[in-house]
C-alpha cells in the first residue's frame, strides 16, 4: 500500500478522485463530440469546489487525463499550490522509458505524486504485456507507487 495515501487525518473526511482539464491547454482526445455537453467544457478546481461545497468531501486526488503529456503533471502540481484540497496526483509517466525508475524517483520527490495512470484505450491490446511496460510496472512496485488503469470493455 502507498504510505503517501495513508494519512490518519484523511480517515476523518471523504476523498474524491477528480480530473481537471482546460480544453485549449492540451490536446485532449476526450471529451469529444460524442461526450455529453456538460463534459465538453473546461473543468477546473473552481468547478470542483462548487460541486462539493455542500458535501462532506474535503479533498481530492487528481487522476491523469492525457497519455504522453508530462506538462499536465506540472500543471496540476501548480494548481495544487493554490488549492490545498488537492492532496495527491496520479500523473502520466512513460513506463516504457529505459530510465523509468530514475524518472519515477524524481517525480516522487514531490509529496503530492502518488502514482501513474495510462489510458489503455489508445493502445493495442498487447501493450500492457510488453517487456518495457512490465519493467515500468516493476519500478512502480519497487518504489511503492500506485498504477491506475483506465480501460473500457467493448
Amino acid at each position: 500500500m502507498n504510505d503517501k495515501l495513508i494519512n490518519p487525518s484523511m480517515y476523518l473526511m471523504l476523498l474524491l478522485i477528480s480530473d481537471f482539464w482546460e480544453l485549449k491547454r492540451f490536446p485532449y482526445r476526450w471529451p469529444d463530440e460524442g461526450a455529453p455537453d456538460i463534459m465538453r467544457r473546461d473543468i477546473l478546481p473552481s468547478d470542483y469546489a462548487l460541486d462539493v461545497r455542500d458535501t462532506p468531501v474535503k479533498n481530492a486526488i487528481f487522476v491523469q487525463v492525457l497519455n504522453k503529456n508530462h506538462p499536465e503533471n506540472e500543471w496540476v502540481f501548480e494548481l495544487a499550490k493554490t488549492n490545498k484540497w488537492i492532496v495527491g496526483v496520479v500523473g502520466w509517466i512513460d513506463l516504457t522509458e529505459p530510465k523509468v525508475e530514475s524518472i519515477l524517483k524524481n517525480a516522487a520527490e514531490n509529496p503530492l505524486f502518488v502514482g501513474v495512470r495510462h489510458i489503455l484505450d489508445f493502445e493495442n491490446s498487447e501493450w500492457i504485456g510488453r517487456d518495457d511496460v512490465q519493467n515500468g510496472l516493476k519500478a512502480l512496485e519497487k518504489l511503492n507507487l500506485t498504477y491506475d488503469l483506465l480501460l473500457r470493455v467493448e
